[in-house]
């Protein structure tokens, strides 16, 4: 039996995701402010795609989780513009660059979902991610974190 997943809506109220996933509301974040648009867009994790938290200097998520292995993914799509180069961010996770200038627009266009994954290791009893904006504002629309196997304390 696998571990239950920690998800987060950011900048949004929480929901059942089609895939059965509770997203809790959004919580643990640093800085930025919330936007959403009101129709939802076609695609993967739709809900969460409709909102985002957004911001420039100092903005990221703290998240208290237990020391472990954990697959992290992080869902963006881009609800505010509809061209490339409009948006461009670095994203870090525990301090270390896990996505370099993501344009999500020339990645997968406007108002579709892109995931960045990564799995990683927690000693510190948080999960930091941080984000680096180059061109505007750096955003995220969710939080996807799933335990892989919890140290005991």
């Amino acid at each position: 039996m696998g571990l239950e997943p920690i998800a987060i809506n950011a900048g949004g109220d929480s929901f059942v995701s089609p895939e059965g996933i509770y997203f809790q509301s959004d919580r643990y974040f640093v800085g930025g402010r919330k936007y959403s648009i009101e129709t939802e867009p076609d695609t993967a994790y739709g809900m969460a795609a409709r909102t985002e938290r957004f911001g420039g200097k100092n903005f990221g998520y703290k998240i208290p989780l237990p020391s472990g292995e954990y697959k992290v993914e992080l869902l963006f799509a881009e609800i505010f513009y509809t061209n490339p180069g409009k948006r461009i961010f670095d994203i870090n996770m525990q301090g270390e660059t896990v996505f370099s200038h993501l344009d999500m627009i020339k990645e997968v266009g406007a108002q579709n979902t892109y995931v960045v994954t990564q799995e990683l290791t927690i000693h510190s009893g948080t999960l930091s991610i941080d984000f680096v904006a180059h061109v505007d504002r750096a955003k995220i629309s969710g939080i996807i974190i799933t335990p892989l196997s919890l140290n005991p304390p």
